[in-house]
């Protein structure tokens, strides 16, 4: 808790939480940098009171206010915020979470955050201040962009306003807006979606966030669509309206906007509908036969990326935005608890909840990642107040789905022993890490910008490391794969020579062909006769367009490579299994261009095909750079965590669908179960992907119960 919070307010009005009260900010008249006064009222929620509330960033450093004539510290940010707002010869009323609420009543403070909700529903309009950075005449054609982006004309049309002509000076205010720390924080969620109404202010722009909504869902038409929206169908078809703009520097700032807003609005919308890239993959599915999953999960996971002071807030900061708790008991905010017990707590109750159960482990932080606050907590237990994995949240969708509960009352697969300790019932050991590789390193994204060469050589070396370390003798090139698949009987390769008019090729597998292969070359083709590629780049074009049935082949070793990659993950109607082969010729061809290409994220900004955008979402979403590969006993290739080890174990639990990787401590336990015995400790390192491993018809005629701390 920030320092200004820890001071008691003896001379606040008091409130009763029974009459649903809270404390109104009368701002006084004034302006420039005279001092800020104010006075507070009391008024029930109920009374239908009139006032503005503010959303901002707490932020560092603190200012002094005079509130009912007693000084007050408040973060300097809300001082700036008071300061714009107000008015220089009428009062002004509001609500400011660091005034109104005596933070340093934890009684108090339970209370107020179970009425958030409500305060921000009921408020006239919410005030969403993002600072003061710029001039004013530097934010007016970032203010006219925003403007004729929210009208929604096609820049095809006739009549089509002209954008590149609003660029001018907006790309630095765009980047200063993009960088507010107010788009990050926890608590601004509630307050942008619950308002009726949000003005954005920024300076001297004001603009509605309404109209920011319509603007940035202009620019997702013309972009890639969402990869990871389970259940959905859709076509790889894409406006080109704005290809030219595609090509500018601006266009990544616009595109951290759109993501930036849809992030906010993930609550607010159908989670089948939420777009934004790194969005939240884990909708509200309706297990077959099982009432609805508790909303209070999907709701954290759609806020696992975002900042807070305090770590319980990571939990208690989005209570007011679950609809639906399912089965489960209503949690209510609780600060007379330690943050420990309260992540303790909830990992608790999702392991021993009849929608979870042992599923709740693919959120688990695992043992060495947990952030420096909550290093003791157990390995087994999900660390919120840290950034969570986006293919975590993935797997948890796809396992609730897919996977029948044990018990129509309760999980019987795991018994919480004590804090620390949880029991796994059925654990099947499939075998023992024999070796690893190097770890992943992070795919260099640019957005068409600049590029990092030492990455670009990092990530590229990599892979070459880890094709060796998985058996594939074919180098990730183009001309190694193709000397591979090439036609050996000679009649055959003397007509499979280029052509001077490259033509296209029929499909091999026409039969199982999802459309997306033949997308990608369209989309070649497209940029082959629309942008202005070099002319080595431009041949380039013409090889893979005339190769394109010999880039359709892969053999065995290279399917079992490639899937590994992805965990046998694939972006929409790609994850149908007779499209699969289909897939991993797009990866690998995706792959090809990130070794070809100093600045393979430009080339690919360029080329703009919707394919290997979808294919490079999926690299980015299974986080190959916080893995290694590894061999399991037997030789079976696999991805897992950075972490792990040779000689850690991996386990399969009955319930769950993804092995997981854990390491063995020393010493035994004592059985609770009904065989009674010693039962082997262990730690959890993550979850893991074995090529070749599917949980159907597994016999668990050698599970065993063991202690995970």
């Amino acid at each position: 808790m920030a320092d200004f919070a820890k001071t008691p307010r003896p001379f606040y009005p008091p409130l009763s939480s029974d009459k649903r009260e809270i404390r109104l900010l009368h701002l006084e008249p004034g302006d420039g940098d005279a001092a800020l006064q104010c006075r507070l009222s009391v008024v029930s929620l109920d009374s239908d009171p009139s006032y503005e509330a503010l959303s901002y960033c707490w932020g560092n450093g603190t200012s002094q206010v005079l509130v009912d004539a007693h000084p007050v510290l408040i973060p300097r940010n809300l001082d700036a915020a008071l300061r714009r707002f107000r008015e220089p010869n009428r009062e002004r009323i509001l609500w400011a979470d660091a005034i109104c609420i005596d933070q340093s009543q934890t009684e108090e403070r339970n209370a107020q955050v179970a009425l958030m909700a409500d305060i921000y529903k009921r408020c006239e309009r919410c005030l969403i201040f993002l600072g003061n950075t710029l001039e004013d005449d530097a934010l007016k054609g970032l203010e006219n962009l925003l403007t004729v982006l929210s009208k929604k004309h096609h820049l095809d049309q006739p009549d089509a306003p002209r954008v590149m002509s609003a660029f001018g000076r907006t790309s630095i205010p765009l980047m200063f807006l993009n960088r507010a720390a107010w788009w990050s924080r926890i608590w601004v969620v509630q307050e942008a979606i619950l308002a009726p109404q949000s003005l954005v202010v920024f300076g001297s722009l004001e603009m509605l966030f309404s109209d920011v909504i319509r603007a940035v869902e202009f620019l997702d038409e013309h972009d890639i669509g969402p990869a990871w929206v389970p259940n959905r169908e859709e076509t790889d078809d894409l406006c080109h309206c704005m290809d030219h703009i595609k090509v500018t520097f601006i266009w990544a700032d616009l595109l951290a906007l759109r993501d930036h807003v849809y992030r906010l609005l993930e609550l607010d919308r159908p989670r089948s509908e939420a777009k934004a890239s790194g969005a939240s993959v884990a909708p509200a599915l309706a297990i077959q036969n099982q009432e609805p999953l508790p909303e209070i999960v999907d709701v954290l996971l759609s806020v696992r990326h975002r900042n807070c002071t305090d770590p319980r807030d990571k939990i208690f900061g989005v209570l007011s935005l679950v609809r639906d708790w399912g089965s489960w008991e209503p949690i209510k905010a609780d600060y007379s608890k330690a943050a420990l017990q309260v992540f303790v707590d909830f990992a608790a109750q999702m392991l021993q909840s009849r929608e979870y159960g042992a599923k709740a482990l693919l959120l688990a932080t695992g043992a060495g990642y947990l952030s420096r606050a909550l290093r003791d907590l157990p390995s087994w237990a999900p660390d919120w107040y840290q950034g969570g994995s986006a293919y975590g949240k993935y797997l948890i969708t796809l396992d609730s789905e897919a996977v029948s509960q044990p018990s129509p009352q309760t999980n019987q697969s795991v018994t919480i022993v004590d804090p620390t300790t949880i029991m796994l019932h059925h654990a099947l050991p499939l075998g023992e890490i024999t070796t690893i590789s190097n770890p992943g390193e992070l795919i260099h994204k640019t957005h068409g910008q600049f590029t990092d060469g030492e990455a670009y050589r990092r990530f590229t070396t990599m892979l070459e490391e880890w094709r060796t370390f998985a058996g594939v003798k074919t180098p990730i090139s183009l001309g190694a794969v193709l000397a591979r698949h090439f036609p050996k009987d000679p009649s055959t390769a003397d007509s499979a020579q280029p052509a001077s008019t490259p033509t296209q090729q029929p499909s091999p597998d026409a039969d199982n062909d999802s459309g997306s292969w033949t997308r990608l070359f369209a989309d070649i083709h497209r940029s082959h006769t629309t942008v202005d590629f070099m002319p080595q780049i431009q041949n380039l074009l013409d090889d893979i367009r005339y190769y394109q049935t010999i880039l359709r082949k892969m053999d065995p070793d290279e399917e079992v490579f490639y899937r590994t990659l992805v965990h046998n993950t694939y972006p929409l109607h790609l994850r149908r299994p007779q499209h699969h082969r289909e897939a991993l010729c797009i990866l690998r061809l995706l792959l090809i261009f990130c070794g070809m290409f100093a600045d393979p994220d430009r080339f690919l900004t360029r080329l703009n095909s919707v394919v290997l955008g979808k294919m490079a979402e999926t690299l980015e979403m299974v986080e190959i750079w916080r893995k290694r590969l590894m061999r399991v006993d037997g030789g079976l290739l696999g991805i897992g965590p950075e972490g792990m080890r040779a000689g850690d174990e991996v386990f399969c639990f009955r319930g769950v669908e993804t092995p997981f990787v854990l390491r063995r401590l020393s010493g035994t336990m004592h059985a609770v179960g009904s065989g009674g015995g010693e039962s082997r400790r262990y730690t959890l390192v993550g979850y893991c992907y074995v090529d070749g491993f599917k949980s159907d018809g597994l016999s668990w005629e050698g599970a065993k119960e063991i202690y995970l701390e």
